[in-house]
């Protein structure tokens, strides 16, 4: 039991030592931490005061280089104004002569414009008898080519050269002369065809009744094989019928002198006669029939030649005289049309005319009236910025000069507040910090509320450099405010860096209420601080 707890004595001493060496380890980090820290904020702090320095240098500089601005300023707006009432003097001069000038011009323009109208009225009337010198050359060149019947062209051609009329007339006549020949050629074929096809049914008839004769004669003339076969031979080397002679009355006459001399009868020749009379009527027959087909179609094809021909002709003169009747009306069309247009123009040039007067007129007066206009604001504006009355001005420095000094001194009182809670707080966070060492086992908290506590304290001290420089900015602002009051209040006067702002408030206290009555300030003074 004994051995148990002493075991047990043991194992909790060796816990709470490694716990002890646990926390000494965590003491010693934690430590480090805060000297870290306190570094830290030291470094921090010499770089605000460094920042301070730099700051307050720098502004320094700056209201030294706004003093010097503001007396430069001054005297470039005392320059200005002069600068602008002779810059008055001169726009007017310059305002009168522009107007003299613009009379000037606007006589000019209408003299000008005058001239250019009576020089286009002069172009337009020349233009005009040109055109009617023109349209008297077209009727007489029309009458003439009415005149000649035989003439295949038309009257179209009033806007056309001579070159090109005689071009057109040219290509006219090829054209005609082309329609003529592959007329002429498609009758020509139309007649070869017919009489290919008459000669081919001549022919043939002739051929069945030279066989049909030969078979006759063959059968009659069976003692005499060597005549027949010559005539035969000959009635075949005959050449087509074209001719008014027919093939077969040379054969028989041929068969006769054969028969004649080898002794044929009285019958047979009697035969042989009738044979050939019948032959020469069928032949003649035929052939008056031949000819007879032909006059006939020779006198169709003049027929419809001269129809053509009338159809053609026909129209060509409807033609002819469309186109006659076509150019008489847009002459007409033309001259009415020329007329209405020059109507138009002279209606349209005299509008322009008036238009133009008008809106010269009216330019010349918006001009002047926008110029008197303009300058009468300046004057007002000017007459209104250097009557104001100094009194409003005092008033109103004063009054915002005892508001600065009220603000400043509120803000100072709360810096100082703000400051003793600051250095309360350290204080105690720094007694907060030496007993967190004593105790070992509240580190963590402690560590926590360290951290939070330094950051809150870090921000608190930014806030309050942040603050103590707007002070600082202000305090400088007033007192740069205050040297300008009593500047105004009295030039000669100067003040030096080491007096107080509250002597310079109360010398120019001092001053505004010994002055009756202060000039009036410029506009650009008073502008730049927000009147």
């Amino acid at each position: 039991m004994e051995s148990t707890v002493k075991t047990l004595h043991t194992d909790m001493i060796q816990e709470w030592e490694i716990d002890q060496a646990k926390l000494l380890r965590r003491l010693s980090e934690f430590t480090q931490q805060v000297s870290s820290l306190n570094n830290t904020l030291e470094e921090e702090r010499r770089q605000f005061e460094k920042t301070k320095t730099s700051l307050l240098r720098e502004l320094k500089i700056k209201d030294v280089t706004f003093d010097k601005k503001y007396q430069q300023t001054q005297e470039d707006f005392e320059q200005q104004i002069q600068e602008l009432k002779h810059q008055l003097k001169k726009e007017q001069q310059e305002h009168q002569d522009d107007i003299q000038e613009w009379k000037s011009r606007h006589d000019v323009t209408l003299k000008t414009e005058r001239t250019n109208n009576a020089r286009r009225i002069y172009g337009f009337q020349e233009r005009l008898s040109a055109k009617e010198t023109e349209y008297a050359q077209l009727q007489n060149h029309l009458r003439q080519t009415q005149s000649e019947p035989s003439s295949p062209v038309g009257v179209g051609f009033s806007e056309i050269s001579k070159d090109d009329r005689i071009l057109y007339l040219e290509d006219t006549i090829a054209h005609m002369r082309k329609e003529h020949a592959a007329e002429r050629k498609a009758w020509e074929a139309q007649l070869e065809m017919q009489e290919t096809h008459s000669h081919h049914s001549h022919q043939s008839h002739h051929r069945q009744q030279q066989q049909q004769q030969q078979q006759r004669l063959d059968s009659t003339f069976n003692d005499n094989d060597t005549a027949t076969s010559i005539a035969i031979a000959a009635s075949r080397e005959i050449s087509p019928p074209q001719s008014l002679e027919s093939p077969f009355l040379n054969i028989f006459s041929k068969k006769k002198k054969t028969l004649s001399l080898t002794g044929i009868s009285s019958h047979e020749t009697t035969r042989l006669n009738e044979l050939t009379r019948q032959l020469k009527e069928a032949h003649a027959k035929k052939t008056d029939q031949m000819m007879l087909n032909f006059e006939n179609e020779i006198n169709r094809l003049k027929d419809l030649f001269i129809n053509e021909s009338r159809r053609v002709s026909m129209q060509h003169e409807a033609r002819i005289q469309n186109l006659v009747a076509e150019h008489d009306q847009t002459i007409k069309d033309m001259v009415e049309e020329h007329s209405n247009a020059k109507e138009i123009l002279k209606i349209e040039h005299q509008n322009q005319q008036e238009e133009f007067v008008e809106a010269q007129n009216q330019r010349l007066q918006r001009a002047l009236r926008e110029t008197e206009e303009t300058w009468e604001e300046r004057l007002k504006v000017a007459n209104m910025s250097m009557s104001k009355d100094a009194s409003e001005i005092q008033a109103h420095w004063e009054t915002k000069r005892e508001l600065m000094v009220a603000a400043h001194r509120e803000e100072i009182e709360r810096c100082r507040n703000e400051l003793e809670v600051i250095k309360y707080r350290l204080r105690m966070a720094v007694e907060k910090l030496k007993e967190s060492q004593s105790k070992a086992s509240l580190l963590q908290d402690l560590q926590n509320s360290s951290t939070i506590e330094y950051t809150r304290l870090k921000f608190a001290s930014k806030k309050a450099g942040l603050r103590l420089s707007k002070i600082e900015q202000e305090h400088s602002q007033a007192r740069r405010i205050a040297k300008e009051i009593v500047q105004i209040a009295d030039p000669d006067s100067h003040i030096g860096e080491n007096v107080s702002l509250a002597e310079i408030l109360q010398k120019a206290r001092f001053n505004l209420s010994n002055t009756p009555k202060a000039e009036p300030y410029p506009v650009t003074y008073m502008s730049y601080f927000g009147f």
